[in-house]
């Protein structure tokens, strides 16, 4: 018998993760990893639409996660040197 066993890449990239019209960048080694990764992210970015529920079921779906572009990961990078600078004044 001959086993072959192919070595996993094990570098961390980043991944663009959406549910409907919210999004999250996170660094994992796989999507599925990314998705575990984004899941809580996403639950605060809808923790205003969860509220509003008022007590009805809210499902939150993952609908892409995908590598993210660099035109993406620049703009998520100039959000928060932008951030970072207003809450610094």
């Amino acid at each position: 018998w001959v086993f072959h066993f192919y070595k996993e890449e094990r570098t961390m990239k980043t991944y663009f993760v959406s549910s409907g019209f919210r999004y999250v960048l996170v660094d994992a080694i796989s999507k599925d990893q990314a998705r575990m990764i984004a899941m809580p992210k996403l639950i605060d970015l809808y923790a205003d639409r969860i509220k509003s529920s008022q007590g009805v079921d809210f499902e939150l779906v993952i609908n892409h996660v995908r590598l993210a572009t660099q035109q993406e990961k620049d703009a998520i990078e100039f959000h928060n040197r932008m951030t970072a600078l207003h809450a610094a004044n």
